[in-house]
């Protein structure tokens, strides 16, 4: 199986000669990474290197060790019926859910992540609507009700801009140690951030005695929300790309990760995603 690695890479960049192959495999400036599940260690640490080293093929630079996912505390089985496909839970659910719920639980440890539904729903609507999703639409939408649409400039403040690029460092060596746990920690306290600042100032009363006061608190805000659409993207890419629209953007990068969105007009906010409910 792990020939077929080579052989699909082979075949999605069109390699034409087994020079071209060998120098993508064994190039001094290719990083390789193998992901697999914790069952499969013995071949992959032994059987697997030692078959790369015999075809003269680099070696990868990182091995990382994945746990079981059991569901409801229990090993899934097909013959036993206790197994969810992706297809059925796209049926039910965003797949968007199920991604920031792995990525939440998801380490380089070789725990097991279990799926428990009432923890999922929880999740979901207390962290991923809760927080992110809620803190982008007011935001947005008191931009667009009180403003036109337009983000003017921000307040400058400097506690907040420093907090904010401190969490962008986290989150970038957690995606970098492949530690997505660490990664959604960080853009969670990112998105309280903006949040707190949003609260703790109070655009909705500043703007009836001090309309460009307010014009710079959520500007400040909508800032935070551009660096989220950047940062939450390899985890969220779904609801990045919605972000990235509504912000009426064309795109998105991390080199975009700055506090100069201003003087721009945004798109139309709607909410991001909808609150679980119990069933």
């Amino acid at each position: 199986a792990p020939i077929g690695y080579i052989a699909s890479t082979e075949n999605y960049c069109k390699a034409n000669n087994r020079d071209a192959l060998k120098d993508y495999w064994d190039s001094k400036n290719s990083e390789i990474i193998h992901f697999i599940g914790k069952d499969i260690i013995y071949f992959h640490f032994l059987f697997w290197p030692a078959v790369l080293m015999g075809a003269g093929l680099k070696l990868p630079d990182k091995i990382i060790v994945h746990g079981f996912l059991t569901l409801k505390g229990e090993k899934m089985s097909k013959s036993r019926g206790k197994l969810l496909t992706a297809d059925e839970f796209a049926g039910e659910y965003n797949p968007e859910f199920l991604r920031f719920y792995y990525a939440k639980n998801l380490s380089k440890k070789l725990s097991d992540i279990n799926l428990d539904f009432d923890d999922f729903r929880d999740t979901i609507n207390n962290e991923l609507l809760g927080n992110l999703a809620n803190f982008t639409y007011r935001t947005l939408s008191f931009v667009d009700k009180n403003f036109e649409g337009r983000i003017g400039k921000h307040s400058n403040d400097s506690e907040v801009i420093s907090l904010a690029e401190e969490y962008v460092g986290k989150i970038k060596k957690a995606y970098e140690e492949i530690n997505l746990n660490e990664a959604v920690k960080n853009i969670m306290a990112l998105s309280s951030l903006g949040n707190r600042h949003f609260q703790n100032n109070e655009p909705w009363k500043v703007i009836k005695t001090d309309k460009e006061k307010a014009h710079k608190i959520v500007g400040m805000c909508a800032n935070i929300v551009k660096i989220l659409a950047i940062v939450s993207a390899p985890i969220l890419p779904v609801i990045s790309e919605n972000i990235r629209k509504q912000l009426n953007l064309e795109s998105l990068a991390w080199k975009d990760i700055d506090f100069k969105f201003v003087a721009h007009k945004i798109g139309t906010p709607s909410q991001l995603i909808s609150r679980i409910e119990e069933k």
